[in-house]
């Protein structure tokens, strides 16, 4: 349960700092930094896919 929780918010985390991050290179004027904001946003996006993923199989395991 503990690792369960650990695992959850440090992706939680890791997404967010992701998304911020990805969010803050789209302001940039170059389009390499706009190439890795939108990288940086799907790479977010995929991981909060996986974090939600990994809660259903959890729940769905322990009834």
């Amino acid at each position: 349960m503990i690792r369960f929780l650990l695992y959850l918010i440090l992706g939680l985390a890791s997404s967010v700092f992701l998304l911020t991050y990805g969010a803050d290179r789209l302001s940039q004027p170059s389009d390499l930094s706009v190439f890795i904001g939108v990288a940086e946003i799907l790479l977010a996006i995929i991981l909060v896919a996986l974090i939600i993923r990994y809660i259903y199989l959890q729940l769905t395991l322990n009834k």
